[in-house]
């Protein structure tokens, strides 16, 4: 599978942005699919999911978001692993991406 994410914080929740989610064994955007996102900590625990994530539609192809909310207790500068799910053609697709926690209070501005 694949995929580009984006990350941003909006209002304490943590926005995942899944961009052109391709199959590429077929090379066909993967539109429509139930995508499950979950977070996993350094030791490979689930901190956060599975979780499906809302198909965005319109003009852009294989998107999809999720917010994750800001009850997960991030911890500073520690890496996570963001794991998307899915199946395409009876194939089961897994995806991982490592993401770091930065964590700011309004002591840091």
């Amino acid at each position: 599978m694949s995929i580009r994410t984006k990350f941003f914080v909006v209002g304490g929740d943590t926005l995942v942005i899944i961009d052109r989610l391709r199959d590429e064994f077929t090379g066909g955007f993967l539109d429509g699919q139930v995508v499950n996102c979950s977070v996993l900590d350094k030791a490979g625990t689930v901190v956060f999911g599975p979780q499906a994530m809302e198909v965005v539609t319109g003009l852009v192809n294989g998107r999809y978001r999720l917010s994750i909310p800001d009850s997960l207790p991030w911890v500073p500068k520690e890496n996570y692993t963001l794991q998307i799910t899915t199946t395409a053609g009876g194939r089961a697709l897994d995806a991982r991406r490592t993401l770091q926690a930065k964590v700011y209070s309004l002591e840091d501005s």
